[in-house]
């Protein structure tokens, strides 16, 4: 959200935030793929030893060098601040021409639901 914010030379156009078919549409595919992607980056580099259930996540603290589930990075939940700068610096790249495209389009011009059921 963020580095959505960051990329944005106007402010959100309200009325088409709450419709799918608005300019910022419903689910857009790349944001999805990319909070997936650090959320699994995010699992790969921290450890969990209160959950039993949990001994599958650190299974990238060895082959990145860190020292495996049981080195000195363990512990350090290095998996939170690489989710968190993926997400950013993933928008920065990946967001930069949609966000351009957003802001090309005329502003909405929705009508509140409210003045719509009083007109009728």
């Amino acid at each position: 959200m963020l580095a959505d914010l960051a990329l944005r030379r106007r402010d959100y156009d309200e009325g088409a935030l709450y419709r799918p078919g608005g300019r910022y549409g419903d689910v857009p595919l790349a944001p999805l793929l990319l909070t997936l992607c650090a959320t699994a980056v995010g699992w790969g580099l921290v450890t969990n030893t209160a959950a039993s259930w949990l001994e599958w996540q650190g299974y990238l603290l060895a082959p990145v060098g860190l020292g495996g589930k049981s080195g000195s990075w363990a512990y350090a939940n290095l998996g939170v601040l690489a989710a968190l700068a993926l997400g950013f610096l993933g928008t920065l790249a990946l967001a930069r021409r949609r966000v351009r495209q957003q802001e090309e389009q005329a502003p909405s011009t929705a009508v509140d639901d409210n003045e719509a059921v009083l007109s009728i």
